[in-house]
């Protein structure tokens, strides 16, 4: 999604690597959220309701800490988030269900000084939505979706995870088309 976005913009990819906290009998049920910088959102009322105990939750933390860790060494080596201090930031992802990794996203690049961050999704469920229309300055989703249980890829007609390779494969594809489009002018 992201890469479309850019390349029709001509605009710069990167990723912001963020992981969803989850208990261990489901990877999908997200009740936190965090990112590489250290900025972390656990959801107490979720953890509560899921019966977390305290040793759940601190590995469940670290589960998420590690892969965050690894993907963000994977994707910048030693740097970090691109400098987004003053510019405006167009935060894509597949769908928000709880828009928990969403939200810890857009703290980060608050956090990091972005002028305006928009949010554009192509699917949500509307608490998600309502919860994070207030934290953005424009909020894009073409397929909002309600009820008790709302998984991502149920709104899509084919689905699959994106891999770290297919990640990296269209990070270096937008990064050669820029700089391609840089050239000619």
């Amino acid at each position: 999604m992201a890469m479309v976005i850019a390349q029709r913009l001509g605009a710069p990819l990167s990723v912001l690597v963020t992981s969803k906290v989850a208990p261990p009998w489901n990877s999908e049920i997200g009740f936190g959220a965090v990112a590489f910088d250290g900025t972390e959102y656990v959801d107490a009322e979720a953890v509560e309701k899921l019966g977390l105990s305290e040793v759940q939750l601190r590995k469940a933390l670290e589960r998420a800490r590690e892969k965050v860790g690894r993907r963000q060494r994977r994707f910048f080596g030693s740097g970090g988030l691109p400098a987004v201090k003053g510019c405006t930031v167009i935060l894509v992802d597949d769908g928000l269900a709880t828009g928990k990794t969403a939200e810890v996203s857009i703290q980060v690049l608050r956090k990091h000084g972005a002028r305006r961050v928009i949010l554009a999704v192509p699917t949500c469920h509307d608490k998600a939505l309502w919860r994070l229309a207030p934290q953005v300055d424009e909020l894009y989703c073409a397929n909002v979706r309600s009820g008790f249980l709302f998984a991502v890829a149920d709104a899509y007609r084919q689905w699959h995870d994106v891999t770290e390779e297919e990640v990296e494969k269209h990070l270096t594809q937008v990064e050669a088309s820029h700089e391609e489009s840089e050239s000619t002018y």
